[in-house]
């Protein structure tokens, strides 16, 4: 699984930080797991909004139920069955707000500004839930340079619930400009390279550069899997 070579733990110092800074810059990818800030106060409300979220899932329709000015929704697409990305307003909305202060507090908005530079910032948070049998992702790459994302989940993830796949290394290995069809240039990386898969722990975030190519496994589990996602870019994309 090769988890190892993209984990840094330890107390948020000097030679924690540049072990960060450059795993992220070397493998594309680092788990950040920081003693004293795996799950602060500031993930009250994502949990509990995650545990509504759980429970008032409408199994007949196959959606996720919430109230959508309540949460300061902007949009919330089915990304397969069983399988929905929502969306928060980053202006005004408690839960994004949460997810912000979160994003300090566990040391990920640090990093993420000493790698993409002082100009970024946080454009979008969200969460993506996953019901019993829900479909997984097909590998893609979410942005370009200039860009991260960082994926959470407040509870353990078992295998069998889909882990995410990461290819490390892999947001070196093309350049998009310069590549006809991205698709099959991701097939040849993904058939060539090898595959980390993360099944979550509680607290720990994965933080990695917008090109790196990753997926997820489907959820075979009788558990939901909800995940909680913050994206950065710099001001100028």
């Amino acid at each position: 699984m090769y988890e190892n070579e993209i984990l840094v733990s330890g107390q948020w110092e000097e030679g924690t930080k540049e072990k960060a800074l450059n795993t992220l810059k070397e493998k594309g990818v680092v788990l950040l797991e920081i003693k004293d800030s795996l799950l602060t106060p500031s993930s009250s409300l994502p949990r509990e909004i995650s545990l509504q979220l759980v429970q008032n899932y409408n199994r007949e329709t196959d959606t996720v139920q919430l109230d959508v000015k309540e949460l300061g929704v902007t949009r919330k697409p089915k990304l397969g069955n069983g399988k929905t990305n929502v969306h928060f307003e980053p202006y005004g909305s408690r839960i994004h707000q949460a997810l912000s202060t979160l994003s300090m507090e566990n040391h990920v908005h640090e990093l993420v500004t000493t790698y993409l530079g002082k100009d970024c910032i946080l454009s979008e948070t969200g969460l993506s839930i996953t019901r019993p049998g829900g479909d997984g992702l097909e590998w893609h790459a979410d942005g370009y340079e200039g860009e991260c994302t960082v994926i959470m989940s407040l509870d353990d993830v078992e295998m069998d619930q889909g882990p995410l796949g990461l290819v490390c290394g892999s947001h070196l290995a093309y350049d998009r400009s310069e590549v006809e069809d991205f698709d099959d240039e991701i097939q040849k990386i993904v058939s060539t390279c090898p595959i980390t898969w993360y099944p979550y722990r509680a607290g720990v975030p994965v933080i990695f550069d917008g090109r790196t190519l990753h997926s997820a496994k489907p959820n075979l589990s009788d558990k939901f899997r909800v995940i909680f996602w913050w994206i950065y870019c710099t001001k100028r994309h």
